[in-house]
């Protein structure tokens, strides 16, 4: 068995700010890459025998959120291939809470 301990779990351009989508698009010539993730793509191009950590993010200053409950759902769909870790964003107010929730209430580790 492998585990990939970095994968992620976001939808474009819905998770992302604009300023964010603007300075991507800078990064490649002025085109906008939709940089959704989506299971099926990436479990195209893994091996069978492969479990996955996934998260979303939480980064306001740097035009990206993704709430935790997106990242269960994700998840919980393919719960025998992905493992779901949250997120917190410590210069956001309410970060504690959020770690709790996400932990006690979303099984997220």
């Amino acid at each position: 068995m492998i585990v990939d301990v970095h994968s992620h779990a976001w939808q474009y351009p819905e998770h992302f700010t604009d300023d964010f989508r603007e300075q991507a698009k800078r990064a490649r010539a002025g085109e906008e890459v939709d940089l959704t993730v989506r299971y099926e793509d990436y479990h195209a191009q893994s091996r069978e025998d492969v479990i996955t950590i996934v998260f979303g993010g939480k980064a306001r200053l740097s035009g990206l959120w993704i709430e935790d409950d997106y990242v269960a759902d994700y998840v919980n769909a393919h719960p025998d291939k992905l493992i779901g870790f949250l997120s917190v964003d410590p210069t956001q107010t309410g970060w504690q809470k959020d770690m709790q929730r996400g932990h006690q209430e979303l099984g997220l580790r």
